[in-house]
């Protein structure tokens, strides 16, 4: 008698409301990741860069002209290129 085996799978949506608090979610955040969020809400960070409508040209300046002068660096540190591929997805 032989064996068969057989796998089924269901999926089920449920909609569910939470009570976030968002200062304690905020609260919990490094520096670094406050001004990421913060730059992705439109708004601007303490040196006044931003992401909002009309940034986005000067944001993407400001990381190319990085890219550029990392790409013309003698000797680019290894954790400088994986900045470079995991924030912006470009390896150096």
């Amino acid at each position: 008698m032989s064996r068969v085996t057989v796998s089924v799978s269901k999926t089920v949506e449920i909609d569910e409301e939470v009570d976030l608090d968002v200062d304690d979610i905020v609260e919990g955040l490094e520096p670094a990741d406050k001004a990421i969020l913060l730059m992705r809400l439109g708004g601007t960070t303490a040196n006044g860069l931003g992401c909002g409508d009309g940034d986005a040209a000067r944001r993407h300046n400001i990381i190319e002209r990085a890219y550029t002068a990392a790409l013309n660096m003698p000797e680019l540190p290894r954790e400088i290129r994986d900045l470079f591929w995991l924030v912006h997805d470009r390896a150096l």
